[in-house]
């Protein structure tokens, strides 16, 4: 089965004079003239004025020696000049491929060296271009030109049009080409289906194909394209503005924005009255959202939403569906237009039966011309028709996953990429394996790959080629300038080649088994020699590394928490010794932790004296009030990633980020990982946001005195998120971090500007009550430790009493001392590492719902965040509350209520326990996660609990405590999202196991 049908028109019959876009355009100016063609912020221009300007500029083009089929890179971000340079180049009889100024440079060269262009359009002198090797042409508006005139090249619906640079899965840039007959057959069915004369903004950026319907289609049916003033600083109140301003009929959204409209809308922070010029609205790009866009319908009854899916190399999209009242939650991708085609087929691309999920694959009128100069690269997607039943001489294959429906309509279901999910992190293999070559010349190939270690987790293994083996260590350094943490491989191997199979290709399977074998030798630390070698031994076997030393660092060396975990059950095994998990965060290399076993423990460095880091408060300015500008520290934190989303998508401040990175261009890679781990369906914003790179545990935080002299004068606020959290570090190592940070954060509002200060924190903070004593007096590190107070606690606790002495000193200041934070329940989002995730699912996988630790408020991420930003972004709004405030959820549950809430939502059962029975059991689990929660949790005979005791379980004094509630069904999203985890956890484990 197909869908997709032969229009009967001049685009099916074989003419040879088959129109190009240029000439649609042409023609729609012989007729309107002297109508309105293009609009850019005060900027006008007729249909004459347009085709005008256009063959000047082609005519320049021409003196510069471009010629047909040459490539001509555009730099244009918006204004009425960008149409012009398209008609330009088609005057040419050229190829214009959009590029972006702010690529880094490494990836301007490779799209230099890809095209082999010699000349880009710019607005004006442009020194990365210019460095990159290529002449600028600046467009002229020109209306003097004789519209008669026609000394320019002709072009056909054959020839190449345009082409976009993607992202490939080789890591290196590749640009798909397409010709006018698609776009031209794109155009004729929307003016067919929609009519003509609509004013349509283009909405997305020049860089994506979805620009192009925006700006082109309307100049060939008499509309009017608008194109926006300027695209740095996007807000959903800006796009209303130019939707009201200029009576916008079209446009078009991906669902990452058009939420962000619909919130505002629901919110009614936008009236909707604003947008009843709206007709048709085209969403594509993404998965759509199906409750934002019913809410819309129902906003505007008299407005279409088309859900559209397409491919850049296919002429932008070429399936289309109107939505209904019927579709509900699941919102097919719908129809082919006229001449497209789509078919769904297996693994051997025979057709699937009906109603079969199965690739899919794209024919007709839209298929594209293949990849710029990359033959090989376009033969793996554009392949010779095999299908009888679908015109034409090629085949896109789409690398999409759809059925098709007994109603006709196509269905998406995801990607067939290889992709996986190593511990709930969605990782693209191909990216590790092109980090790897980007970082090392020697290495000829590379290759990632999934293993399951010993705990039968999914773990990351690296496999190399090169002539040597090339030093472990320096891997990992130059893999993590590159790869966020959740990408870094476990395992790194060397190959002097690539084993192949018979039909030529990776033999994938002798490389498994191969690593496979190499870690079950790794595994199996040697038994004999002196305690040193012993722990050396074990170290190496789960750190899967045969090059550390007595002096490596076990966290350094790509150690976390679970391996720390799979550590100790290791030497315990092995050494027949119990090494608690703090003895090897406190001596974490191998020779310290083995002075700790023989006795000779090294003394911890003395947490440094409280009245070390006090600093006077001098800068009584009154702060701004209304900020403009904001600094967010943590913001790649759980909680901090909410903090930020919520700003980006409720305000227009300014958001400066704290990061650490070797630089910006890398920190703003990791922190947009863990944003689109958050918010699957949401892009972040990179133009609201400056990166600074920074360290909390450095003096200054790393800044050199002029970056911070500018941010001092520069922020008006500061969310402070940022904080080392680990439960089983001792104070001295969290202690630059969280309290020599707060130290420097007190300093920096201190100078500059006046600022007001967020100053997130924990309850772990808050000591017993048999610790307090006067208001001024400070309880040591001793104390602390002897009432039972963590290390984190206690440097948490510190930072608190600075800023409160600074509040005093009058600093606008609030401390937040925050419970336990739970998921979204907007997203399901969880934090992974966090006790309360690995207790929950500890406690399901074993059926185990025990008694006696303690209760949650049920604070999620989400509502935290929301509640927080009520008191940010002027000075009214801090107003409201105490200078300290004990943020918790209004509801507290039972633990064991959640584990058993958890486990009959995901179908399985949950027994009840006691508090003692769950410890022992916990032992008798050969798991890292069961060894790393039974050194967390407080034992048996302890006066504390996990969570929080129910007699502690009061109601607070919270302002807008209204924001925090929220029962159990609210997070559903995360149960969710948890038992598919289960089962993947599941999956890993049985393999291990067989």
């Amino acid at each position: 089965m197909i869908i997709g049908h032969v229009e009967h028109s001049w685009l099916s019959e074989g003419q040879t004079d088959r129109p190009s876009v240029l000439a649609m355009v042409e023609a729609a100016a012989q007729t309107h003239g002297n109508a309105t063609a293009v609009v850019c912020g005060e900027h006008r221009l007729t249909y004459n004025n347009l085709i005008m300007s256009a063959r000047a500029n082609a005519a320049r083009l021409r003196a510069q020696g471009v010629v047909n089929k040459d490539i001509v890179l555009c730099a244009l971000a918006t204004g009425v000049e960008l149409p012009i340079a398209w008609l330009s180049v088609m005057m040419a009889n050229a190829v214009i491929i959009p590029i972006d100024i702010r690529w880094p440079e490494s990836r301007l060269r490779a799209v230099v060296e890809a095209s082999q262009a010699r000349l880009v359009i710019t607005n004006g002198d442009e020194p990365a271009l210019r460095n990159a090797g290529l002449s600028q042409l600046e467009i002229l508006l020109d209306k003097g030109t004789d519209l008669h005139t026609k000394e320019y090249a002709s072009c056909t619906a054959a020839d190449v049009l345009y082409g976009f640079f993607t992202s490939g899965s080789t890591g290196h840039p590749k640009c798909a080409l397409n010709h006018h007959a698609g776009l031209v057959n794109r155009f004729s069915y929307m003016t067919k289906r929609f009519g003509s004369g609509h004013t349509v903004y283009q909405n997305s950026a020049p860089l994506f194909d979805s620009s192009i319907w925006q700006m082109l289609w309307p100049l060939t049916q008499g509309g009017v394209a608008v194109l926006p003033e300027q695209r740095d600083h996007w807000s959903v109140e800006s796009l209303v503005d130019e939707i009201e301003h200029h009576q916008i009929s079209m446009t078009d959204f991906v669902p990452t924005t058009f939420k962000l409209l619909v919130r505002a809308l629901e919110n009614q922070t936008i009236a909707a009255h604003r947008l009843n010029s709206l007709r048709h609205v085209l969403i594509g790009g993404e998965e759509i959202d199906a409750a934002s866009v019913h809410s819309f319908r129902r906003l505007f009854p008299g407005c279409t939403i088309i859900n559209t899916y397409g491919h850049t190399e296919a002429s932008i999209g070429m399936v289309f569906h109107e939505v209904r009242d019927e579709d509900e939650d699941r919102i097919p991708l719908g129809l082919a237009i006229d001449n497209t085609f789509v078919k769904i087929v297996d693994d051997q691309r025979l057709p699937v039966a009906d109603g079969a999920f199965g690739e899919i694959v794209v024919a007709g009128i839209c298929v594209g011309a293949g990849y710029l100069n990359a033959p090989e690269l376009s033969a793996q997607s554009f392949i010779p028709n095999p299908f009888p039943d679908l015109p034409g001489e090629t085949v896109y294959l789409t690398g999409d996953i759809g059925r098709l429906r007994p109603d006709g309509l196509l269905e998406y279901g995801g990607r067939a990429d290889d992709q996986v999910k190593v511990r709930g992190v969605r990782i693209e293999l191909c990216e590790i394996a092109s980090a790897m070559k980007a970082s090392f010349p020697a290495v000829k190939d590379a290759l990632a790959i999934v293993l399951p270690n010993e705990q039968g987790d999914a773990g990351l293994a690296l496999v190399y080629v090169a002539s040597h083996a090339l030093e472990l260590q320096q891997v990992r350094r130059e893999l993590a300038r590159h790869l966020p943490a959740t990408h870094m491989p476990q395992l790194v191997h060397h190959l002097k080649r690539f084993p192949v199979s018979p039909n030529g290709k990776v033999d994938r399977k002798n490389i498994l088994n191969d690593l496979e074998k190499h870690c079950l030798d790794a595994v199996q630390p040697c038994i004999s020699g002196t305690l040193l070698e012993k722990i050396l031994a074990c170290y190496r076997a789960v750190l899967l590394n045969s090059q550390i030393g007595i002096d490596d660092d076990f966290f350094e060396s790509g150690g976390d928490s679970l391996a720390a975990a799979n550590l100790s059950l290791t030497l315990g095994k092995h050494l027949s010794v119990s090494v608690p998990m703090t003895a090897i965060y406190q001596y974490s290399t191998p020779l310290r932790l083995t002075d700790f076993i023989t006795g000779c423990q090294l003394k911890n460095d003395a947490t440094p004296t409280y009245s070390s880091a006090i600093a006077p408060f001098t800068n009584h300015q009154p702060t701004a009030l209304i900020s403009s500008t904001l600094l967010l520290t943590g913001a790649s934190g759980f909680v901090g990633i909410h903090i930020l989303a919520h700003l980006l998508a409720t305000t227009r401040v300014a958001i400066t980020v704290l990061l650490r990175g070797s630089n910006k261009e890398s920190a703003l890679r990791r922190l947009e990982a863990v944003f689109s781990k958050a918010f699957p369906d949401k892009v972040l914003q990179r133009n609201r946001i400056t990166v600074v790179l920074g360290d909390l545990a450095l003096p200054s935080w790393g800044l050199d005195n002029d970056e911070w002299q500018h941010q001092c004068a520069h922020i008006d606020e500061v969310i402070h998120c940022g904080a080392a959290v680990n439960f089983l570090f001792h104070a001295s190592q969290l202690y630059s971090a969280n309290v020599g940070g707060t130290q420097e954060l007190i300093r920096f509002c201190n100078e500059g500007k006046a600022k007001r200060l967020h100053h997130v924190s924990s309850l772990a903070a808050k000591l017993p009550e048999s610790a307090h004593r006067g208001q001024e007096d400070i309880v040591s590190a001793v104390e602390a430790q002897a009432l039972g107070v963590t290390g984190y606690g206690y440097t948490k606790y510190l930072a608190d009493k600075l800023v409160a002495a600074a509040q005093k000193q009058g600093l606008h200041a609030r401390i937040y001392r925050v419970d336990d934070v739970l998921p979204s329940m907007s997203t399901g989002y969880s934090n992974g590492q966090s006790l309360f995730h690995l207790l929950l699912k500890q406690c399901v996988q074993m059926g185990v719902a025990p008694a006696g630790c303690g209760s949650l408020g049920l604070l999620s991420a989400d509502a935290l965040a929301d509640w927080l930003c009520t008191f940010v972004g002027s000075q009214e709004r801090f107003r409201g509350g105490a200078a300290l405030i004990d943020v918790v959820g209004q509801q507290y549950v039972g633990f064991d209520d959640i584990v058993h809430y958890t486990a009959q939502k995901t179908g399985r059962d949950a027994t009840s326990a006691s508090y003692t029975e769950f410890l022992s059991m916990l032992t008798h689990f050969d798991q890292s996660e069961a060894t790393l929660i039974h050194q967390i949790l407080p034992p048996a005979d302890a006066d504390k609990v996990a969570f929080t005791k129910e007699t502690q379980c009061l109601p607070t004094d919270i302002p807008h405590a209204h924001l925090l509630s929220g029962g159990l069904n609210s997070f559903d999203a995360f149960i969710n999202l948890f038992d598919i985890e289960l089962g993947e956890s599941f999956k890993h484990r049985r393999k291990a196991l067989s």
